[in-house]
């Protein structure tokens, strides 16, 4: 395995890792202010799912880019 190819994989794993890891914690957040608000069970587990789904899929679109740069400037 060349160390390109080492490399690329260690950035797609702590790209996946942080998106999915961020998009939990939105939804976290989201159920315990819609618990606080007084939501419906019902409620705050869709906006849980769409708060992940949403978040992931913007996320998914902007962090590789980012953790990309913050790596490269990290190894050199």
């Amino acid at each position: 395995m060349t160390t390109r190819t080492a490399t690329e994989r260690k950035r797609r794993y702590v790209t996946a890792a942080a998106y999915l890891g961020i998009s939990s914690a939105a939804s976290a957040l989201f159920y315990l202010g819609a618990r606080a608000k007084g939501a419906s069970s019902t409620d705050a587990y869709l906006g849980i799912v769409w708060v992940f789904v949403l978040s992931a899929i913007v996320l998914a679109s902007i962090l590789p880019d980012f953790l990309q740069k913050r790596m490269r400037k990290a190894t050199t």
